[in-house]
């Protein structure tokens, strides 16, 4: 966590705490792959007991602390289903940092797919 800083004003004393650096990372792939299982266990620690499809996004939130300073991970575990999606995707793919690409090794569909996944980034990350 930052230390916060102390700046007088007007014979008050405000404290301001240091601005964390915010990363967008989006989860996508197929339906069923096991994306919101993977950004539960990376941000809660633990696996789901069980999940439902995602309905458009789920947001989740991380901390971690990289050469000292604390870093704030946004990750977006965004719906499969082509019907939860198609009004997201401009928002999904904007300012994004980082994408995982997720697909099910028991599910060769899921990885021939993925070709599907990265063009759909790309055209709609150079919007």
């Amino acid at each position: 966590m930052s230390a916060p800083t102390s700046t007088r004003f007007d014979g008050h004393s405000v404290s301001f705490e240091k601005q964390k650096r915010i990363f967008k990372i989006i989860v996508i792939g197929d339906s069923n792959v096991g994306k919101t299982c993977l950004t539960f266990r990376f941000c809660g620690g633990k696996f789901p007991t069980r999940t439902e499809a995602t309905i458009g996004v789920d947001f989740r939130e991380r901390q971690v602390v990289v050469d000292g300073e604390s870093i704030k991970l946004q990750l977006w575990d965004t719906a499969g289903q082509e019907k939860f999606r198609q009004s997201m995707i401009p928002h999904y793919y904007r300012n994004v940092h980082a994408v995982v690409f997720v697909y099910d090794v028991t599910k060769m569909v899921s990885f021939q797919n993925l070709s599907h996944w990265i063009s759909e980034f790309k055209a709609s990350s150079r919007k």
